[in-house]
């Protein structure tokens, strides 16, 4: 299990997407199954992955990063470094967001218990 920042590349351009995971790994099998499922939150990534296929695609590790805190930070560094929110140079829509923020929206929590409602005839 690997900790920090990812692309995804196109291996016959410089079109890229940078990513950051707590579990490189395990994000990258989501990607793909997504991607697989024309499911993926990324509509341009998408669409090339299903115009040019699978293999043309390359999923790397460009840094470790072991504090999750310091995800908005690296992965910011490494958008800034390909470009990836380029239009003809990546696939980053955004900027990089904070861990926190990122977590809430992907994990959110659920209550302890969940209500009871009466349903039915009385």
């Amino acid at each position: 299990m690997t900790s920090g920042i990812y692309t995804i590349s196109q291996v016959n351009n410089t079109l890229v997407y940078v990513g950051s995971s707590t579990n490189v790994e395990r994000r990258w099998t989501t990607h793909k199954r997504e991607l697989r499922n024309r499911c993926h939150h990324n509509a341009r990534l998408q669409e090339a992955w299903l115009r040019i296929g699978e293999d043309a695609f390359l999923f790397s590790i460009v840094e470790v990063v072991d504090d999750p805190e310091d995800f908005p930070e690296r992965e910011q560094g490494w958008i800034t470094f390909y470009d990836a929110t380029g239009y003809s140079s990546g696939y980053n829509s955004i900027k990089a967001k904070k861990f926190s923020t990122w977590k809430k929206r992907i994990w959110p929590k659920r209550p302890a218990t969940t209500p009871r409602t009466n349903k039915g005839m009385k």
